[in-house]
């Protein structure tokens, strides 16, 4: 069943399931990543083991990968956009080869227009709102860590 969906969307519908992928694989990362920290935190291990400068790396590259989620979440949505003109565009085709509007040669088209524009969106608002959370999952650690590293940089 979903095998036909994705072949009935046409082929930006394989683009978009890289794009899950992708984003599911970098949410899973991030969840890990924040909670190996937050961890760390509360054990008191971090502030043994990391300086201040160590810490601002870690922040820059998690704040990277979920900059990539916004990106991807774009990205998403711009080729689901991008499916919706391709299927209403190969509908107006079909319509002008047979010439004949009817509902059944323009339903093909419509379809893979919807289908795609579904897949986007499906993919491009949990990521969007994954990225919102752990950007702000990701300060308030940022804001923890400082507290604690800080005085320790300036008693050195």
């Amino acid at each position: 069943m979903l095998l036909e969906y994705l072949h009935a969307g046409g082929s930006g519908m394989y683009f978009l399931v890289l794009i899950s992928i992708a984003c599911l694989s970098l949410v899973i990362n991030l969840l890990f990543s924040l909670f190996l920290y937050q961890k760390a935190l509360q054990s008191g291990s971090l502030t043994k083991t990391m300086d201040l400068n160590s810490w601002e790396d870690a922040y820059f590259l998690l704040d990277r990968r979920i900059d990539w989620l916004g990106n991807l979440a774009g990205i998403s949505t711009l080729t689901g956009l991008l499916g919706t003109v391709i299927g209403i565009f190969s509908a107006f085709q079909e319509m002008q080869t047979v010439k004949q509007a009817s509902i059944e040669v323009f339903a093909s088209g419509i379809s893979q227009a919807l289908l795609t524009t579904i897949l986007g969106l499906l993919i491009a608002v949990p990521s969007t709102l994954s990225m919102h959370i752990f950007r702000h999952y990701l300060e308030h650690l940022d804001w923890k860590i400082q507290k604690l590293l800080v005085p320790k940089e300036i008693k050195t």
